[in-house]
């Protein structure tokens, strides 16, 4: 039984905005109501379109590639791809198995006909132009930021929160991360020694080995960011003194030439 395949990607989870994977789908449904198409199979991503390492895709490419569908609907053509080379093993995919593509913002294709065959490859050649562009926009803003000594994400580590554009401290969490630093500087132990100690401290959090790790290596404690711009200072304040942090990272890179030189 051949069928239909409904598809919908999003780079990001964007529940609320009107491009989000619910949204295109919702899009899609009604499309397939209007038109009485029915069979309609739904597969999503929120992944990048400039990789096709998506479960999702690599899903409907398997379903295509064994005769199963006749039609791909999906919001727009760049939902499938935004590298250009991998749309054409698409369309060729597509032309050899005689399925139609349908996109609700650019038309319905029937690539066995060389002029749609040729709008479609246009469309998919800009869509890889603008994802370029917005790579190129973002790192122009990331740049501005930097010079600014600002965050370039959202994400606070263990001891912060995000909250007004900047991490701020949580009380709670600082007595467990000068633990961990002093701990591996002064007492010398490794992540999981110090992991176990963490554990028999009520009043401290648990912390796994690789946990303990991504403390003790996250510059962001001693106000610092680091990035492709560079090590700058960010604007928010400190767990530990830069100097601690400086002496656990000559601590562990020379276990780590140690270990190079003495692997046994």
């Amino acid at each position: 039984m051949s069928i239909v395949i409904g598809y919908a990607r999003q780079s990001v989870d964007k529940k609320k905005t009107e491009n989000s994977v619910h949204s295109q789908i919702n899009a899609i449904k009604k499309y397939a109501n209007t038109h009485k198409i029915k069979d309609v199979k739904f597969i999503s991503d929120v992944k990048s379109g400039r990789s096709t390492t998506r479960d999702g895709y690599q899903s409907m490419l398997d379903v295509i590639r064994k005769g199963e569908c006749h039609h791909v609907i999906v919001f727009r053509i760049n939902r499938l791809n935004r590298n250009f080379k991998d749309f054409m093993e698409l369309q060729t995919l597509c032309e050899e198995h005689h399925v139609l593509i349908t996109s609700l913002s650019d038309g319905r294709f029937d690539l066995s006909d060389k002029t749609q065959a040729f709008k479609i490859r246009c469309l998919a050649i800009l869509g890889e132009t603008e994802s370029n562009i917005i790579s190129e926009n973002v790192r122009s803003a990331n740049a501005i930021k930097a010079e600014n000594n600002e965050l370039l994400g959202t994400n606070a580590p263990f001891g912060y929160i995000y909250m007004n554009k900047s991490f701020h401290i949580d009380e709670s969490k600082v007595a467990t991360i000068k633990f961990v630093f002093n701990s591996y500087i002064q007492q010398g132990w490794g992540y999981k020694k110090i992991s176990q100690a963490l554990n028999n401290h009520i009043e401290l959090f648990n912390r796994t080995p690789k946990q303990v790790k991504r403390i003790l290596t996250n510059a962001k404690y001693a106000g610092l960011i680091r990035n492709q711009f560079g090590e700058y200072k960010g604007n928010f304040k400190p767990i530990i003194d830069e100097t601690i942090f400086h002496q656990a990272e000559t601590i562990r890179v020379s276990k780590q030439t140690l270990k190079h030189q003495h692997p046994m």
